[in-house]
């Protein structure tokens, strides 16, 4: 990716990469390769390799809606489940952030109110959670520990 990135002309994205760069070189950020990141467990099956260097981490990010719907044990919760309150298997060793397009209909940690507005929008579609799966919504969340 970072060999694809280098070869962009785009002036934002050449900052970007360069400080990328500068975190991978000094060893502020880097990079793991672990087989459990290719299967379907939720994420409180993690091996302990990757547990071990989770906890040394000041904080994991979890990108895309397959690794969200793992950190949620691909369970149904409740949209205002606060996430906190099941991912304690991470987060009492690590703060993580996960940054997702919603494309199923596994959520938490969104307000009533942001809820009821999305379904009421949608109930117009016939499916008044709709708005959980059509990726046309995005979700960041930060769960600190």
């Amino acid at each position: 990716m970072m060999e694809f990135m280098h070869k962009q002309e785009d002036e934002t994205l050449k900052k970007v990469v360069a400080l990328w760069d500068k975190y991978l070189v000094s060893g502020q950020w880097t990079v793991v390769s672990n087989q459990c990141w290719n299967r379907f467990e939720p994420f409180w099956e993690l091996p302990e390799d990757v547990l071990e260097d989770f906890r040394k981490s000041d904080l994991v990010l979890f990108k895309g809606d397959a690794n969200s719907r793992r950190v949620h044990g691909d369970l149904r919760w409740p949209a205002t489940t606060p996430t906190k309150s099941f991912t304690n298997y991470l987060t009492d060793h690590v703060s993580i952030m996960m940054v997702r397009t919603l494309k199923s209909e596994t959520a938490s940690g969104i307000s009533e109110a942001k809820v009821e507005e999305l379904k009421a929008k949608h109930k117009e579609t016939g499916d008044e959670w709709d708005w959980l799966s059509t990726g046309q919504y995005g979700i960041v969340q930060f769960i600190g520990k």
